[in-house]
């Protein structure tokens, strides 16, 4: 009962002990000025076979129903009322339907002994050909609706208009009906639980939801029961456990639970999804094995899950002929990588970043033709690189914080597409090769990387974006003309032996430059007003060489520059009013970043 008919009642009884007790000489009470009557609901919808429905009633007169002649297939039970204040449950019943065309009555509520119409209810039945699917497909709609607050969404349903003007759900036609296929609710606000009765939604495809507020739900059992459904998407929806049984006999072409809090090890009966092609479980607590029965989802094309506990990946891998994509970094993962990953023609990412992977790289890699995007970061790999030619296709390889030994192979120069190459953090030694000029971004910093940088470097025609040679043991005189590479935003040459001075011009600097770092070198001369007028530059660290003359008072005008190092050099003079005036001084004052200076050179203002 709601709350409404229950104010309703406590009123009428009030009324009704006011009608008795207000004349005591009556033969008989008197009828109420007024004949009022509350209905739960005014308009019944029935389904076209034998469909039912009730609706509460509270009045304060006796009534009887009238439905008329022609409503000879509608059932109203009971009829009528012999008290008053007395909550009626009446119940609708129809029989079948099977005309193409709905059925409807105007069922009117009369006051007993008298003509008042005082309530009337509609009652609709579906008609057989068109329904009942669709109005069941509405009906599970609605309880969404209800059961996850749709009052609160984003972009919220009018239930009075039909399911086709509702934001994400699309209907099309199936076995003759209109019927909803998809349904894709994302960053909707929904917040509650998901109802079974989403499970009459039978003939529907996909359903997605992203970013909602499911509260103490666990993963519906109920979606492997739909038997259209190859689509479910539940992402970042606190949905929790494990993966039911069920799942794992479902013919499912997508299944993405990306980010929830499930748990458990991934059944065998992982082989029994041959429709699979995307499996995304990145950001759960799975655990245990990668089973070895992966090797049977034959239409796999993308693996997803990064963030979980998952220890192994088996060589049964291999045999997933389709796959495209590899993502399972930031697990458990040790050993080795399978050697049976070099039969995936088709592989075009891989991404294990952040395992425990502590075996040299299987040679058979260099077999995966269509590889792109290569991450091995943050690992324990050990070895040297190998040759890799065959990878004619790769742009980006990473491999950070890894044991890597030996030099960069020549063959690297023959993979005209490789663009990005990320090996800071190894124990990579030899000579920097001339052909490495020619990447885009090149991060050899933190190894043991020797000698001058080749002649190929002494030019402003190259493609780099960020250089990153820090923290080797290079020497020679750093080439002038690489200050001038129009695209290079970030070099970074601290802690080497690097001789030579910097170009004077401001046009000898490239118009992206943004961070300059050659603290701990040996360069010398002066720092020219040139670079302080670079208009992108961001960072300025030369702490550590052999400058000498005074600091340019043209830094106080690059506005954009939050820090300048140049400690430990061979400046002296004093520091320009201008730049003890200017707004980033307090950033670059900090001690230890302008003075002190090399043993004998001051800065005779610096405090």
């Amino acid at each position: 009962m709601n709350f409404k008919l229950m104010c309703q009642i406590v009123l009428l009884s009030l009324l009704t002990l006011f009608i008795g007790c207000s004349d005591d000489n009556s033969s008989s009470p008197s009828l109420p000025d007024h004949p009022s009557m509350t209905i739960s609901k005014p308009n019944v919808l029935l389904l076209s076979d034998k469909g039912t429905d009730k609706v509460e009633i509270l009045s304060n007169v006796k009534w009887t129903s009238l439905k008329g002649s022609a409503a000879s297939w509608l059932t109203v039970s009971p009829e009528g009322a012999e008290a008053t204040s007395d909550l009626v449950v009446v119940t609708f019943t129809a029989t079948d339907n099977t005309s193409p065309f709905e059925r409807k009555a105007v069922v009117k509520f009369i006051q007993l002994n008298g003509s008042t119409v005082v309530d009337s209810v509609v009652v609709v039945q579906a008609p057989k050909l068109r329904e009942p699917n669709r109005y069941r497909d509405s009906l599970a709609l609605v309880s969404l609706y209800d059961a996850t607050r749709g009052f609160d969404w984003r972009f919220k349903w009018n239930l009075e208009k039909p399911m086709e003007t509702w934001t994400g759900v699309t209907l099309g036609a199936y076995k003759g009906e209109l019927r909803v296929r998809e349904i894709e609710l994302s960053n909707r606000n929904l917040t509650g639980t998901l109802p079974a009765a989403l499970e009459n939604l039978t003939a529907c495809t996909k359903f997605a939801i992203a970013v909602a507020f499911l509260e103490d739900q666990k993963l519906p059992d109920f979606f492997a029961g739909m038997p259209e459904l190859t689509f479910l998407a539940l992402v970042q929806c606190g949905v929790y456990g494990e993966i039911p049984e069920s799942y794992y006999n479902k013919d499912w072409e997508r299944l993405d639970l990306m980010d929830n809090g499930l748990s458990g090890r991934l059944s065998s009966k992982i082989g029994n999804w041959k429709k699979l092609k995307t499996l995304a479980l990145s950001g759960n607590s799975f655990s245990g094995a990668i089973p070895e029965e992966i090797g049977g989802m034959e239409s796999l094309q993308a693996i997803q899950l990064d963030n979980n506990k998952f220890t192994s990946l088996p060589q049964s891998i291999g045999d997933c002929k389709n796959l495209e994509y590899i993502h399972i970094g930031n697990n458990q993962l040790a050993g080795a990588i399978p050697s049976s990953i070099g039969k995936l023609q088709k592989l075009r990412e891989i991404w294990l970043v952040q395992n425990k992977l502590n075996q040299p790289l299987p040679i058979e890699l260099g077999n995966c033709t269509g590889l792109v995007d290569l991450g091995l970061s943050d690992n324990q790999i050990s070895g040297v690189l190998p040759a890799f030619e065959k990878l004619v296709k790769l742009e980006t390889f990473r491999m950070r914080r890894n044991q890597l030994t030996g030099e960069i192979p020549n063959s690297f120069a023959t993979m005209k597409k490789l663009k990005n190459l990320v090996l800071d953090g190894n124990q990579l030694s030899g000579p920097i090769k001339g052909f490495l000029v020619n990447f885009e971004m090149l991060y050899l910093s933190n190894n043991q990387f020797s000698g001058a940088l080749p002649a190929e470097f002494n030019s402003d025609k190259s493609g780099l974006l960020e250089l990153y040679l820090n923290n080797n043991q290079l020497t020679g005189e750093f080439p002038q003309k690489l200050f001038k590479t129009p695209g290079l935003k970030d070099l970074n040459l601290d802690n080497n032996q690097f001789t030579g001075t910097l170009p004077t011009k401001s046009d000898d600097y490239g118009p992206a430059l943004m961070e300059l770092r050659l603290t701990n070198n040996k360069f010398s001369g002066e720092i020219p007003a040139a670079l302080a007028l670079t208009k992108e530059l961001a960072f300025v660290c030369l702490s550590g060489n052999d400058f000498t003359g005074t600091i340019p008072g043209d830094f106080a005008a690059n506005t954009k520059i939050g820090r300048l190092e140049l400690s430990g050099n061979r400046l002296s003079g004093i520091i320009p009013q201008e730049l003890l005036d200017c707004a980033n001084w307090k950033n670059w004052s900090v001690e230890g970043r302008i003075c002190p200076q090399q043993d004998g050179f001051v800065l005779s203002n610096c405090k």
